[in-house]
This record gives structure tokens, C-alpha cells and sequence, in this order.
């Protein structure tokens, strides 16, 4: 059984289970399909009979793919990623939050979630959007959770703009790899008023 995920490891999955005559290839999608040109939509729709079966991670990306590779909805089934209750069974009070990750207990805390990879994640949008935002909310504080190449523009651009004090990089608060932190990543979400996960389109060129 071959298993592969996201655009470019499935169609590589695809094509190397039908050379090596696997009988059963599982291809899981996971995004939208507004970054994919003209090209990637026709390999998607090509290949997608090479998979034995296909699955999404929600109904909105079933939709996107079953259009895309000419399927029915309901040749796509939706599998949801995977929580376990039991890593969020006690989440701090967001008075508890703040404090933990040294917020002031007043004043309106706003969260940014995601990999620091501008444009793709809309970073300059941010710090635009804060800077004429801190102007008319006083003690405005943005924490944005996450890391990635961009970190550096980031921290530059918000040094040139004099919004220090209006952001929080708080870096990596977990990986794919098992060793995400729940209590911090709760503390963060619990803590703020409003969280974003942002994506722009298209993908910057070499972007995995």
C-alpha cells in the first residue's frame, strides 16, 4: 500500500505505484487549489484514476478536488485530522494564559498562527494592518506564534515601522514531528480575542 500526501507527493505516488504495479495507492489532499496553474489542475485530473482511492481533510477541499479531478463528491471522502481530547482536557483561563506568557492582563490581544513565509502567509498585510490599528487601540498587542524564513524581514519591518511594542513573536510553539506543546499553543489561542491563520495565493516560486 503506497499512502502519499499533498499535491506533488501524490502525483509522485500516483505514478510510481502504477510503474511498480502496487494495487492499492491512497492519496490525501489537504488545501485549496487556488495556488495551482493551468498545468497542475490537468496533472491532478490525469492522475487522479491512478489513485485507488482519495480522501479530503474537510468538505470544502472535497469539493475543490472531486471538480478538479472530474470525481464525484462523494468518491472523495472526508477524513478529518486527528485531535486528542484528551492534550486540551484542562486550557487556562485567559487571565491564566496571559500571565504564562507574560501579557498585560488588559487590553485587547490579538493572535497570528501560522509559518513565517512571506508573501504566502500575508505577513506585510499584518504588520500594515497593525500599524494603522495600534493607532486607534491603545496597547494593542499582536502574537504571532510560529517560525519560519521570513522571521528576520519580519522583526526588520517591524522595527522600521516603530511597532515594537505592538508585537510578540513567541517562535515555534510545535512541530510535525511530535514535540508540539500543547500548554503553550493553548496559552497563546486562550489568551488572545482573535487568531488568524492566513494564506495569499499564488505559492512564491520553490515554495514546498
Amino acid at each position: 500500500m503506497l499512502h502519499a500526501h499533498t499535491f506533488r507527493a501524490n502525483l509522485a505516488a500516483r505514478l510510481a505505484g502504477r510503474w511498480a504495479g502496487t494495487p492499492v495507492v491512497v492519496t490525501s489532499l489537504h488545501g485549496s487549489d487556488r495556488w495551482m496553474a493551468r498545468r497542475h489542475r490537468l496533472a491532478e485530473r490525469l492522475t487522479a484514476r491512478f489513485s485507488s482511492a482519495l480522501s479530503a481533510c474537510s468538505a470544502d477541499v472535497q469539493r475543490l478536488a472531486a471538480a478538479r479531478a472530474g470525481l464525484r463528491p462523494e468518491a472523495v471522502p472526508v477524513v478529518h485530522n486527528g485531535v486528542d481530547p484528551e492534550r486540551f482536557a484542562r486550557l487556562p483561563s485567559r487571565s491564566e494564559a496571559r500571565s504564562e506568557l507574560g501579557f498585560p492582563e488588559a487590553g485587547l490581544v490579538a493572535g497570528f498562527v501560522g509559518r513565517l513565509l512571506e508573501p504566502l502567509k500575508g505577513l506585510g498585510v499584518l504588520v500594515g494592518a497593525v500599524e494603522r490599528a495600534a493607532a486607534g487601540i491603545p496597547g494593542l498587542l499582536v502574537a504571532v506564534a510560529g517560525d519560519g524564513p521570513s522571521r528576520p524581514w519580519m522583526e526588520r519591518e517591524i522595527g522600521r515601522r516603530g511597532l515594537g511594542a505592538s508585537f510578540r513573536l513567541l517562535g515555534e510553539v510545535g512541530t510535525c514531528r511530535g514535540s508540539w506543546r500543547p500548554s503553550t499553543s493553548s496559552s497563546s489561542r486562550r489568551s488572545t480575542r482573535a487568531s488568524a491563520w492566513p494564506q495569499r495565493r499564488p505559492w512564491p516560486p520553490g515554495c514546498r
